[in-house]
């Protein structure tokens, strides 16, 4: 005799992520794996970076690498201004659309940390398309070297992009254009 299982109800399968679950990206993002050469100690670094300020690994390679295309297309006086404007309505209650609210708590650290599997890092298709293949690892490289300043900028400008529900540079062009 064989044992078998039998679906009595339901059927629906699995969902792809827990609701209650901490995203590792910006909800909408489609991720692309990065197999970043990253050394054990490299990888506590930026555990430990993404951690102190609440997000994965996954989020913050990300964040930086939207920054730094936009400081690319816009240029850091722009990228400065759009700082700065986000830093003065960052005290304004801004709620996200309900699909973005779980990033909106993991960017202001009151979601905890989602998990991560370093050395691979998961990087928005949409930010990791325009750069070479052999160069996407050099993104997460980057981060261990930049001050804290860059970082916290990042952060910045993406809550005050999802708090009005557009991306990071989607929020700094539509500043730009009406600065």
């Amino acid at each position: 005799m064989t044992a078998s299982l039998r679906v009595l109800a339901g059927g629906g399968g699995l969902p792809l992520a827990r609701p209650d679950a901490a995203p590792r990206l910006r909800p909408g993002d489609r991720p692309v794996v990065v197999d970043a050469p990253l050394t054990p100690a490299q990888v506590r670094r930026l555990r430990f970076c993404a951690r102190s300020r609440g997000l994965g690994p996954d989020a913050l390679v990300a964040l930086v690498l939207e920054q730094q295309s936009l400081a690319a297309l816009v240029g850091e006086e722009w990228l400065e201004r759009a700082y700065a404007h986000a830093r003065a309505s960052a005290m304004s209650t801004g709620v996200a659309a309900p699909e973005l609210r779980p990033w909106q708590r993991v960017l202001m650290g009151a979601a905890p940390a989602p998990p991560d599997d370093l050395p691979d890092i998961h990087l928005p298709l949409r930010l990791v398309a325009p750069l070479p293949v052999g160069e996407r690892a050099n993104a997460a490289l980057a981060v261990l070297d930049l001050p804290d300043q860059v970082i916290e900028r990042a952060l910045a400008l993406e809550l005050a992009a999802t708090r009005t529900g557009l991306t990071m540079q989607a929020w700094v062009l539509a500043f730009a254009l009406r600065a």
